[in-house]
């Protein structure tokens, strides 16, 4: 539960901050930008909380002293593969997405139905059937909370 926390706290810390927010971040940046900063943004978040991912790729762009940039996921997809080679990710084809309650500090994947395009959030929390979360770059929007209401209808059932 703590490592949750953690991450959420983490997070948190980063709502209203932009890629390209000189003020902020190593060197005056937080994540490698301009494009797919919301999966360098999950990665950010992960390392600040203590929760670093492992065999990532360096970004120029972050230069933080004495850090060989391992933590370092630059796309959804790629975080997505993390976590599924540690057995930590659900799918929502799989029978146990329904069943699946996320937690707070949890990697949301994020995705229209029919649409290749992924996004990069974490998860604050579920309330009812509202997932909420905290994402960079939605739209080149600076991290922001959002919310996605119904996420676990059965789209092919519900049109």
């Amino acid at each position: 539960m703590k490592k949750g926390y953690d991450i959420l706290k983490a997070a948190i810390r980063e709502l209203g901050h932009h890629d390209n927010d000189p003020n902020f971040g190593p060197n005056g940046r937080y994540y490698a930008g301009p494009y797919n900063w919301c999966a360098e943004m999950v990665s950010w978040v992960y390392k600040q909380s203590g929760y670093p991912f492992t065999g990532g790729s360096f970004s120029q762009k972050v230069q933080v002293e004495n850090d060989d940039g391992e933590w370092m996921q630059r796309t959804s997809d790629r975080i997505m593969r993390w976590f599924e080679t540690y057995k930590q990710f659900v799918h929502r084809d799989n029978k146990g997405w329904y069943e699946y309650q996320p937690k707070a500090g949890d990697f949301a994947l994020i995705g229209r139905y029919g649409s290749d395009r992924l996004h990069a959030g974490i998860i604050e929390s579920e309330i009812g059937h509202c997932l909420h979360t905290i994402e960079g770059n939605n739209s080149g929007r600076k991290v922001m909370r959002f919310q996605y209401p119904y996420y676990k209808i059965n789209d092919e059932e519900n049109g």
